[in-house]
């Protein structure tokens, strides 16, 4: 999916699907990048509920389901799935886990303007580059970049942005690198104007 081939992801989630191997969380992930949040809460709902997942496995996913219930607003599931990653972060020391958990405090509190979510937002970055994780730290400077523009930290943004850009180039992440490459040229067109 991160190279943008959504109808080889959903060939392949219906294979498994085939085999009785599940396809999710994959599926969820896949609903929300086609743009269909509702689709995907459900989906990650039945995944962990559905599943025996021991802690350390549960803890990857709730990332995404932090991610997908606030797509849709659910701030009390975000709140939670955000409560029990940064328990488990506590627990297992890692981080990567570290850099989720202040990632998704980031993202609530710009969801909600509770806080200031760009501490979080920081540390996620910085955590995730140190953990060795191109992509999540790229996309962790995109959520940055979006508080520092709604902070009126306009140039920051872009820098933030710009350093996505070309870390998604690298990694032929297509979908991400579009969406960060529209929102430059958007952002320089509004400059110019």
């Amino acid at each position: 999916m991160r190279t943008g081939d959504l109808a080889g992801a959903e060939e392949a989630f219906t294979r498994a699907e085939e085999r009785d191997v599940s396809p999710l969380p994959g599926r969820a992930r896949l609903e929300l990048l086609r743009g269909r949040p509702a689709e995907a809460a459900v989906l990650m709902k039945a995944v962990l509920e559905g599943e025996n997942w021991d802690r350390l496995a549960r803890t990857w996913l709730l990332p995404d389901q932090v991610t997908i219930a606030l797509a849709v607003g659910d701030l009390d599931t975000a709140r939670s799935a955000a409560a029990e990653l940064a328990e488990s972060a506590q627990t297992y020391g890692s981080k990567a886990m570290h850099a989720a958990a202040e990632g998704a405090r980031g993202a609530i509190a710009l969801a909600t303007g509770e806080d200031d979510p760009m501490p979080s937002l920081r540390r996620s970055v910085t955590l995730w580059r140190e953990a060795g994780s191109p992509y999540e730290t790229a996309r962790a400077r995109v959520v940055l970049a979006t508080a520092m523009e709604r902070a009126g930290q306009l140039d920051s943004a872009r820098v933030e942005l710009a350093d996505a850009l070309a870390c998604f180039d690298q990694l032929g992440a297509r979908l991400d690198a579009d969406a960060v490459a529209d929102w430059l040229s958007t952002a320089r067109d509004r400059a110019s104007s």
